[in-house]
């Protein structure tokens, strides 16, 4: 989910849409899948006559507006084919796997009829191992009602997140890019450390460095990768450490 200040809009694709939603539905179980691939390599045969089609649509949750988008594969007019890679078709996390991308496959439809007046659809779910190129269809027939209020129950799960990413984008960043080296001097070295730091994370480059006990190494990272995050340079830092005392110089 990505928060666009300029236009007040919160973009959200469809699988993150249900991985969210998900969280608060307890009836769809736990939310432990790896996230599947999309599209990426040929269909099998039989299903290389598809047309991949993008979907899109905006929507009020509450003061909170969203642009939910997706893509599916029209087989025909009332039918849609939803694509999942997943590393083998015996997966233990198979099932979990489906359940995610049901959810997918309901939201996109939602989407489709939005903009067709077909009281139902045919929806296919085609699961393709990467190991061993075997597939798996799973096939359901919905009525538009009942793809409606999935959507809509879906939908009414985001507003939480919707909250959190406006505030990480108007408030978080800003407080994260202006953010000023903690100590009134830095230490010899450290300004090279830290400009060093900085360059590396904002190339997505690899920068080893060694410094003895008690000269500011902690800060030296930390400080760069705050300042990067605000900037726009990376999205996440992490901080691994073996010692209770740096871990809490790092808090």
């Amino acid at each position: 989910m990505r928060y666009d200040s300029n236009e007040n809009l919160l973009h959200v694709s469809v699988r993150e849409a249900v991985s969210t939603a998900r969280r608060g539905i307890s009836t769809y179980g736990p939310r432990d899948t790896d996230e599947p691939e999309f599209y990426g390599a040929p269909l099998p045969s039989g299903f290389d006559k598809t047309e991949e089609i993008s979907l899109e649509c905006d929507f009020n949750i509450g003061e909170y507006r969203f642009h939910l988008y997706g893509k599916a594969a029209k087989a025909k007019d009332d039918a849609l084919l939803h694509i999942i890679r997943i590393p083998t078709i015996r997966d233990a996390k198979k099932k979990e796997v489906v359940k995610q991308a049901r959810g997918e496959a309901y939201m996109l439809a939602a989407m489709y009829l939005a903009k067709n007046d077909y009281k139902r659809i045919s929806l296919s779910i085609l699961l393709i191992a990467n190991d061993t190129k075997e597939t798996e269809t799973i096939e359901e027939d919905a009525s538009r009602s009942k793809i409606e209020q999935f959507f809509n129950k879906c939908t009414s799960e985001l507003s939480e997140a919707g909250e959190a990413e406006i505030e990480r984008v108007t408030k978080r960043l800003p407080s994260m890019a202006a953010a000023k080296f903690p100590y009134g001097n830095v230490r010899p070295g450290q300004d090279e450390f830290i400009r060093a730091a900085y360059r590396a994370i904002a190339k997505g480059d690899v920068l080893f460095g060694t410094a003895p006990t008690g000269t500011g190494k902690t800060v030296s990272a930390i400080f760069p990768a705050i300042r990067a995050i605000g900037k726009g340079k990376c999205e996440k830092a992490f901080y691994l450490t073996p010692k209770q005392t740096t871990a809490k110089a790092a808090q």
